[in-house]
């Protein structure tokens, strides 16, 4: 299970490393992924404005480029990832 690494209402959000269980996740609905090493990925995670959503995420590739967003919905066990669209 995930937990927030913020506390109370802050806000901000802290880098880490993609854990085994997101990768999977992850390479589950995209399939490009599959067998990939996202070893180098990394991700924030910080709680959601999104009425009904536990948390929003985003995720980075090792050369620290946004690749993937992703919500995680009250009582929900999987969280639902995209790819945030150009700019």
């Amino acid at each position: 299970m995930l937990k927030f690494k913020g506390g109370g209402g802050d806000s901000k959000a802290q880098r880490s490393s993609l854990p085994k269980d997101m990768a999977t996740s992850l390479a589950e609905q995209f399939s490009s992924l599959h067998g990939q090493d996202l070893g180098g990925f990394t991700y924030e995670q910080r709680r959601s404005a999104q009425t009904g959503a536990r948390f929003d995420i985003s995720i980075y590739d090792a050369a620290g480029a946004l690749r993937y967003e992703g919500r995680k919905f009250d009582g929900a066990q999987s969280i639902s990832f995209w790819k945030p669209e150009a700019e």
